[in-house]
């Protein structure tokens, strides 16, 4: 038996990460270095046909890290995990500081939709909302401003 979990830690910055518990053999895995991390929910479903569960949540650009880090959270993001915790596909960078992108499932495997939500919560810059369509693989299929 496995559980999966996030944390996301603020202004401490560390740790962000997604992990897996292996109850039954007493191992805790954990996904590669990032400077996000899923908050606030996971949500899994089957995406690619390998038969296990694929995970993604809510992804804030805090701005919190000075430092060089790999998906630094000077951006959003939208990055799905396989079982394993290594990415399904590339991460997408959604540039801008505030911005949050949520990620919601469309379709019926095996022709399974991302859509993304990207919003800006800043004042300060022209970054538009958008909705962003988004393939199983990781492809952008289509983009709309929401204004």
């Amino acid at each position: 038996m496995e559980v999966y979990f996030s944390i996301s830690a603020g202004f401490t910055l560390h740790p962000r990460a997604l992990y897996c518990y292996n109850i039954k053999n007493d191992l805790l895995d954990r996904s590669e270095l990032a400077g996000v991390a899923p908050r606030y929910y996971l949500k899994s479903a089957y995406l690619d046909g390998d038969g296990s569960l694929e995970m993604w949540g809510r992804y804030n650009a805090f701005g919190n890290y000075k430092e060089d880090i790999p998906y630094t959270d000077a951006s959003a993001w939208a990055i799905v995990y396989k079982n394993d915790l290594k990415f399904l596909f590339k991460p997408i960078e959604f540039r801008g500081y505030t911005s949050i992108v949520n990620i919601h499932l469309l379709g019926e495997y095996p022709d399974r939709t991302l859509l993304v939500d990207r919003n800006n919560r800043s004042k300060h810059d022209s970054i538009e909302n958008e909705l962003i369509l988004v393939s199983a693989e990781g492809e952008i299929l289509q983009r709309k401003a929401m204004g």
